[in-house]
């Protein structure tokens, strides 16, 4: 449809052009030969209308890899898979795992197509010539399912499952495969349930797809199919049960089956969300400095070419052939541009996939393997990139041209009059215009002020229309501030009239200023919008910064410097076991271990979505190392400490998070009260003897707490239960980690997550992916730069006739450049200030309203580093500046007098 749309549209425009070329050869001419006049000019103008193309195609073609990868990594991934039905906390089931009349009751109602399986996560070993293990591969998806059953489900797998795997065989998936280093004929070792090694023979290494690349609900590095046969025996399972049942079409009624297939596509449709909202806002800075930049250039163009067209008309060219001959000239630029900004585009967009699309999975996915970001030049939005160039270019010149040419033969041939508005009073539209500005933006800014109503306005879910408020602000402003800036050009050179000199610099280039109002208003608009988001990173990663200093991610779960999740019931002696056969000091000094069983209790739903409470069932290893804070317990403890030890002995007690409190009825409850704990149709009444502190958004750190064998009571079965390893390293460092990790993959405990690295590196891929808005938003800014370059080129050339007037009555050089000069340092320096100061309100209220509450008070500003980034802008701008100056002072006075009309 993109492709159709956007291709309809460059072709009619193509047609057009080819149409007034056939029709009007002399206008074709003519239009060649004044681009090719412009020279340097023209090359500029290519140059800035191309670097606007190709930040819009950047945005579209990124966004439609995105999709592309997002498409094949579903198809890979899960194929006809949609739902996937586990037996752990299974309502409808009476027994720990569903059997043959289970099954047949799951598929009595709508569902389409059914596949019954054995999984387990285990770890996958080679072993050398001594037996010992040479590789090892944890967290590895391991899938029994019956050929038949899978053919049937799955059509396009039948090839692959021609030879099903026999007993004491397996099917690697290329993930696996890679893992392991392992090819077809060689042998792995798969783990039990109770960390037994069972020989396989690799049978075929299989091309994901379907069930051979589907991760599991916990979504495990890889996957490995065996015969059903093994599969129970390495589940520790009877024959004729199954742990899943997956699912086509839609959910079983009655029975919990999570969604696998729509939350994998949920998660890429947000990270698509993202990208547009982060490179959108650059995408509409590139469109703005288009519209700004050949508005400006075909306006001055018009003006120059005012007698020109006159005499034109004189001899005989009509208005409807002046009209063709603009439109004409603005689409062998907006035609050539755009051609070199897809081009440009479609690198920025590769560059874009392929560096940083890794930051994007990791930040919207659970797992970064489960997919890969992928560059795809999509046609269609190559051709929309092409098509939005062209269109600005045509839109912006249809508009000037029929200005351009209203002007009659007579009008045409005198020499415009600059200044003369300037010179009159302010008319009564100006003024209202600044009053009704000024008021709406003081509104604005008195609205925002307000604390608690920025909060109720400004949420994480409401970001794209609080970027795009941001951005709609600008104009207001902007215009306030044009519609001022005779007050304030006043106050400048008040501020400097003791220097006469420099006085009359100044007073001329205000003046210059003032007579092209317009002409001055969009470029300052253009700085303003392109500006105005390069202050949002700085002021968003001073607040990361502090908040990373402030918080210690290991408080919220109790001070553990390691986690690691596991479906077992495990205890602590078992895991103790474990990691000293592999060799691991353990005890004060040394690996401080223990291990938590969970079942799940309940659902609630906060402001950033669903979560559950669990039950943690601890033991005296967890109550001796644990350091979740206290902010009730009963009197009798002299501190919490104390309580947590009598919460492993005492089966009638309960520590209750605050936040589970909450979201319980038949409140409220305090410290000594009894409190009921309901688990389906079991129920137990607990005495509260502490209130735990809510510490984080990790579901270990919030919930109850009761002595591990007290879960016996809740749990319908040990499958049901499934237990979290909390590791305190000797050292925080990368050979601790890298060695409790392998420790515990021969157990097929994994993955294993460093608390503070998993929480800090969120924040870090954040920074990241903002700091890439912030280069691209300096990119559009430079681009806004280049465009000021050609208009101060173009004005030079424009105001030969009064620069020369002014050489020829005895104006020095100096004087000239520094009117130049100044005009160009007044309109990027006005224009960039405007849009940081808008930025970094704009920051402040929406980064204040989101991170206020974690900071403890109100977010601080970078004013050190927003004030050396606007003097870096402003030092360019200035630089970019000289160039016309330098122009300026190439033309005698004699020659620039021959310009009088």
């Amino acid at each position: 449809m993109m492709l159709a749309g956007a291709a309809a549209f460059a072709g009619g425009l193509l047609l057009y052009l080819a149409h007034r070329f056939a029709r009007y050869p002399h206008l074709r001419r003519m239009a060649w030969r004044n681009v090719r006049a412009q020279g340097r000019s023209a090359i500029l103008t290519a140059l800035g209308l191309a670097v606007s193309t190709a930040l819009i195609s950047m945005t579209l073609i990124s966004n439609a890899s995105l999709n592309h990868s997002a498409e094949a990594s579903i198809e890979r991934h899960f194929g006809p898979i949609a739902y996937d039905a586990p037996s752990t906390n299974q309502p409808g089931l009476a027994g720990p795992h569903f059997e043959a009349a289970d099954i047949d009751r799951l598929g009595s109602g709508e569902t389409t197509g059914m596949l019954p399986i054995v999984s387990l996560v285990s770890s996958a070993q080679r072993r050398n010539e001594r037996q010992e293990p040479s590789v090892v591969a944890p967290n590895l998806y391991v899938v029994g399912a019956d050929r038949d059953a899978v053919s049937r489900f799955d059509p396009a797998l039948a090839p692959s499952f021609a030879e099903a795997p026999a007993a004491g065989e397996a099917l690697l998936s290329e993930s696996a495969a890679r893992a392991l280093g392992a090819r077809a004929g060689d042998t792995v070792y798969l783990l039990d349930v109770d960390n037994r090694a069972h020989p396989f023979l690799v049978l075929r290494v299989l091309d994901e797809r379907g069930l051979v690349g589907y991760r599991g609900l916990t979504h495990a590095a890889a996957t490995v199919l065996v015969g059903l046969g093994d599969a129970r025996l390495l589940a520790g399972m009877p024959a004729g049960a199954y742990t899943n049942v997956l699912l086509t079409g839609t959910a079983p009624a009655g029975w919990k089956a999570f969604p696998v297939r729509e939350e994998a596509e949920r998660m890429f449709q947000e990270a698509t969300q993202f990208l547009s909202a982060i490179f959108g806002v650059t995408s509409v800075n590139a469109v703005l400095i288009g519209i700004v930049l050949i508005t400006n250039i075909f306006k001055m163009l018009a003006e120059e070419r005012r007698q020109e067209m006159g005499i034109l008309r004189a001899v005989g060219l009509g208005r409807k052939e002046l009209r063709i001959l603009l439109r004409t000239e603005g689409l062998l630029y907006g035609f050539f541009a755009s051609t070199l900004g897809v081009a440009l585009g479609a690198g920025l967009a590769f560059f874009l996939t392929e560096t940083v699309g890794r930051l994007l999975l990791d930040t919207f996915t659970e797992e970064a393997a489960l997919t890969a970001f992928r560059f795809y030049p999509d046609p269609g939005a190559l051709m929309a990139g092409f098509s939005a160039g062209l269109l600005i270019v045509f839109a912006c010149v249809w508009t000037i041209s029929r200005k351009a040419t209203k002007f009659s033969i007579v009008e045409a041939l005198q020499a415009p009059k600059s200044g003369e508005r300037s010179r009159g009073r302010r008319s009564l539209t100006g003024i209202w215009a600044l009053v009704l500005s000024g008021a709406l933006a003081a509104a604005l800014i008195v609205v925002t002020a307000v604390p608690d109503f920025r909060k109720e306005l400004v949420t994480e879910d409401r970001m794209g229309p609080v970027l795009l408020g941001t951005l709609l602000s600008v104009p207001l402003f902007s215009l306030v501030f044009i519609q001022a800036f005779g007050y304030v050009s006043e106050g400048i050179i008040r501020a400097v009239r003791r220097f006469p000199s420099l006085t009359l610099t100044v007073r001329l280039a205000v003046r210059n200023m003032i007579d092209g109002r317009v002409r001055t208003g969009l470029l300052l608009f253009m700085f303003a919008a392109v500006s105005c988001f390069v202050s949002f990173p700085l002021v968003y990663n001073e607040a990361i910064d502090v908040m990373m200093k402030r918080q210690d991610p290991r408080a919220a779960v109790g001070g553990y410097d390691v986690l690691a999740r596991d479906a077992r019931a495990l205890k602590t002696e078992d895991v103790h076991s474990g990691l000293a056969d592999a060799g691991l000091p353990l005890g004060e000094g040394g690996y401080e271990v223990a291990v938590v069983q969970q079942l799940l209790w309940k659902t609630a739903t906060a402001q950033w979505g669903e979560f559950s409470f669990k039950i943690n069932g601890i033991d005296a290893s967890y109550a001796e190392t644990t350091s979740v804070a206290l902010w009730s317990r009963d009197e009798r403890f002299a501190d919490d400490l104390a309580a947590w030890r009598a919460l492993a002995e005492d089966v009638d007690a309960v520590i209750v998070s605050d936040d589970a409190l909450a979201h319980s009825s038949g409140g409220p409850y305090r410290v000594g009260d009894d409190y009921p704990i309901r688990v389906g149709e079991k129920s137990v009444t607990k005495r509260i003897i502490g209130i735990a502190r809510t510490s984080g958004f990790h579901p270990e750190s919030f919930g109850i707490w009761l002595r591990r064998d007290a879960l016996a009571a809740l749990a319908k079965s040990d499958a049901d239960l499934h237990a979290t390893v909390f590791v305190k390293l000797p050292k925080d460092d990368a050979a601790a980690l890298r060695e409790v990790a392998d420790a515990l993959s021969l157990q097929s405990v994994a993955p294993v997550v460093h608390v503070a690295n998993s929480e800090n590196g969120y924040y870090l891929t954040g920074k990241q992916l903002i700091g890439l808005f912030q280069v691209f938003n300096q990119f559009a800014l430079l681009v806004g730069l280049t465009g000021l370059l050609v208009v101060m080129f173009r004005l030079v050339r424009q105001r030969r006739q009064q620069l020369g007037m002014l050489r020829a009555v005895g104006v020095s050089t100096g004087k000239l450049y520094g009117i130049v000069l100044l005009e160009g340092a007044f309109i990027g320096g006005f224009g960039i200030l405007l849009g940081y100061s808008v930025g970094t309100y704009m920051s402040f209220i929406v980064f204040d309203a989101l991170m206020s509450a974690d900071l403890g008070g109100r977010i601080p500003l970078p004013w050190g580093q927003l004030a050396l980034h606007f003097a870096g802008t402003l030092a360019v701008a200035a630089a970019l500046a000289c160039l016309p100056a330098r122009q300026a002072l190439r033309v005698p006075p004699s020659e620039a007098t021959r310009y009088a009309g």
